[in-house]
């Protein structure tokens, strides 16, 4: 079963250049992302579409399974949203599951303004909710990056900025975090604000983003959803640190929503003997 899943997986992954023209996605040309973009909203216009899509692929994290396929054990096709292979037991067995070739799928209105942003594995077939799709092509890092922040800032709604975020944080950049933790600091979502905290648990963590994540999780002014996502996106790394660091919050909490919180993160650490003591100790308290 395990030989089957992986092949499947591997038949996807060779598909996924190709993907776009299989699909019959319509090209948009020019020299520039914004010019793709303003040739996508001109061919729609001329066709006096309602609503389309723009489409374009990025450089994605390792370690993530987005909008997969796989046969179970019982031999259903089963279809999730997105896995994290780090944070999965299951998923580091099947490292065929792991996504290369995604693309930012934005949803406009007629004159071209994003109403959604969805990620879909280009691999995989989709009927795109039936609106025709303009293909930018490979766009870089950083233009990716800017205009998905600017999604998030300008979103009048927390499920299209929170989307937003989620597409930032799947891309293989250093600036990530830094644009994280720029929404993090100024969404009027609070959701949002926390999936961004969230996000930045993804590896690698640096220290400078450990010490955001720990200021996040100790401020008593921030919105304990906020404060949650800190400690959770912090307890992902799994070192002796993370456990040091959890620890000593532990005790400092007076809330009991985040003591639980800062416990479970406790319970999934590396250090298993630590993190058990730690617990069992609490539990006799």
């Amino acid at each position: 079963m395990r030989a089957i899943i992986i092949l499947v997986f591997i038949a996807f992954a060779c598909g996924a250049a190709s993907a776009q023209q299989e699909q019959n996605f319509t090209p948009a040309p020019g020299g520039t992302f914004q010019a793709k973009q303003d040739s996508a909203t001109s061919q729609a216009t001329a066709a006096h579409q309602a609503r389309f899509w723009t489409a374009y692929s990025f450089d994605v994290r390792p370690g993530v399974a987005v909008d997969v396929d796989f046969v179970s054990d019982d031999g259903h096709f089963t279809i999730q949203g997105t896995w994290d292979v780090s944070d999965s037991g299951f998923m580091m067995n099947y490292p065929g599951i792991e996504t290369h070739s995604l693309g930012v799928f934005a949803l406009r209105d007629s004159a071209g303004r994003v109403e959604r942003v969805d990620i879909y594995n280009l691999a995989r077939r989709h009927e795109y909710a039936g609106y025709p799709v303009y293909w930018l092509g490979r766009i870089g890092n950083e233009e990716s990056l800017n205009f998905l922040r600017a999604v998030a800032e300008s979103a009048k709604t927390e499920d299209l900025a929170g989307e937003a975020v989620r597409a930032i944080a799947l891309h293989d950049d250093r600036r990530v975090p830094e644009v994280l933790e720029h929404v993090a600091q100024t969404s009027t979502f609070e959701g949002v604000r926390a999936r961004a905290v969230r996000g930045l648990g993804d590896p690698p963590v640096s220290d400078a983003t450990r010490q955001y994540l720990a200021l996040a999780a100790r401020d008593e002014r921030e919105s304990l959803e906020v404060r949650r996502a800190a400690i959770s996106a912090y307890g992902r790394s799994r070192d002796a640190q993370a456990l040091q660091f959890l620890q000593t919050l532990y005790s400092s909490l007076a809330n009991r929503d985040l003591r639980r919180a800062a416990l479970a993160s406790v319970a999934r650490n590396d250090d298993r003997a630590a993190a058990t003591a730690f617990v069992v100790k609490v539990a006799t308290q």
